[in-house]
């Protein structure tokens, strides 16, 4: 396997990543709203899931302008 598709399946895994924790948040969202009282904890992981999407994203960004081995 080559570098450049080695680094196709990196970017194809931080995809599959970065969706599965999107759907993660919007879970929590529901739930955090479901919810009689308000949790603090649940947004604050939310929030923290969010920042990992966003990570992952510039990840994936800068994997895809690596130039080719």
């Amino acid at each position: 396997m080559g570098c450049g598709s080695a680094l196709k399946g990196v970017c194809f895994a931080l995809k599959e990543a970065r969706f599965a924790l999107k759907e993660l948040c919007f879970a929590l969202k529901e739930l955090h709203f479901a919810r009689k009282e308000p949790c603090p904890a649940l947004k604050e992981l939310r929030f923290t899931l969010k920042e990992m999407v966003s990570a992952l994203k510039k990840m994936r960004s800068a994997l895809k302008s690596h130039p080719r081995c």
